[in-house]
């Protein structure tokens, strides 16, 4: 069998933000886009990467039958519209086109069992398209210290996850903490139906959600696409490949 192909959310941006994104284009267009480093990830644990556009829902499975496996990807905040909360000052851009098309998205992957990763704004989508909630800011609501940092580099881990013992996350790290980057201010407050909190940090912070009854559901806080040049970072995403196959 050749190696599976995977699909991957983009940030998507219209005309307003464009000048903060690139400076190709012309007046009027919309744009979809990527770090390289998720598709260096998928490439580098066996896997083919594409970019899912953000298109019309009618679409979707479509789009599920041309792939293999489903990578959430991280980028704005997720509208807290979405789990019946007003915004607080604190919230940061949201766009409501990608938070749409990414509900629906997953949901039929997940009526399809369609191996899915989710990864920093990813697990808090996967969490709020099944019925979870969130921290629309961590500092704010849960008065604890940043959970992101310009001060190391992006592929250097700098604080701590406790994995749950016997867990998938466990098993596919072989040990019961893990050292991660960690980029973002929301995080899971209510987990959603079916999922199952296997890693969080010293100071209660969700760091993995799983759902024991998918064939491959795993999604992380942190970015492991940006430490994908680490051995033991580059387990998860293999481990989501294998199962893609």
């Amino acid at each position: 069998m050749g190696r599976p192909v995977i699909g991957i959310t983009p940030n998507y941006e219209e005309e307003e933000r464009i000048g903060i994104v690139t400076d190709l284009g012309t007046s009027g267009q919309d744009w979809n886009y990527i770090a390289g480093d998720y598709t260096s990830m998928i490439e580098k644990a066996g896997g083919i990467p594409v970019i899912l556009p953000i298109a019309d829902t009618q679409y979707i499975d479509d789009v599920l039958d041309s792939i293999d496996g489903l990578l959430i990807s991280g980028g704005s905040d997720v509208g807290p519209e979405l789990y019946h909360e007003f915004p607080i000052p604190e919230l940061g851009k949201v766009n409501t086109r990608r938070d749409m098309y990414e509900v629906a998205l997953i949901r039929r992957a997940f009526e399809r069992d369609i191996p899915m990763l989710g990864i920093c704004r990813g697990i808090q989508m996967i969490n709020v398209a099944l019925g979870g909630t969130l921290y629309q800011d961590v500092v704010k609501q849960l008065n604890v210290l940043p959970h992101s940092t310009p001060h190391y580099p992006r592929n250097t881990g700098w604080h701590e996850v406790h994995l749950t013992e016997g867990s998938m996350a466990e098993k596919i790290f072989g040990k019961s903490s893990i050292m991660t980057n960690s980029y973002h201010h929301q995080s899971v407050k209510k987990a959603c139906n079916g999922s199952v909190i296997t890693g969080k940090t010293s100071d209660g912070i969700v760091e993995v959600l799983e759902f024991p009854e998918k064939r491959f559901a795993v999604a992380v806080q942190w970015h492991p696409e940006m430490m994908y040049d680490s051995a033991e970072q580059l387990l998860l995403s293999e481990a989501f490949i294998k199962s893609c196959k």
